[in-house]
């Protein structure tokens, strides 16, 4: 008789709720969650990009056994204590949107910018061909 394999646990953490994207990332997690016959439990802070609450949901998953962490840091550093003792227990860390600093993650994935921006404004301008108008911008400067 053979062993029926087990489900992985995918831990997935995103920074809030209230930004879209990471409700898609979310939507993209449970997806390929059940294509691949993952179970997938969100950790999401209850206080938008709470650094602590992030900090005590990461402790909480792997205590709970989480097979993978997927995770969008709410901070470079401050989860590096919690993050740095992954490798060693044997769970891969896989960061999206920006990497923490100081601990190297077994996958980063993030967006090209100006690709991004060049696709989008390509597929406007065809679309507007000569009788649109439009204003670039360049976002706002921060201090």
């Amino acid at each position: 008789m053979h062993a029926v394999p087990r489900a992985y646990r995918l831990a997935v953490f995103t920074k809030n709720r209230s930004n879209p994207a990471y409700a898609g990332a979310r939507l993209g997690a449970d997806r390929m969650g059940q294509r691949l016959g993952c179970s997938v439990t969100h950790y999401v802070p209850a206080q938008p990009d709470a650094v602590e609450e992030q900090r005590a949901l990461l402790g909480r998953a792997i205590g709970q056994g989480a097979d993978a962490i997927v995770l969008a840091p709410t901070h470079a550093t401050a989860l590096n204590e919690v993050l740095s003792g992954l490798k060693e227990r044997g769970i891969p860390l896989l960061c999206f949107v920006s990497r923490p600093q100081g601990v190297e993650p077994t996958c980063f994935v993030s967006a090209n910018d100006r690709e991004l921006a060049r696709g989008i404004a390509e597929y406007l301008f065809d679309r507007l061909g000569a009788a649109g108008m439009w204003s670039p911008s360049t976002g706002i400067k921060t201090p």
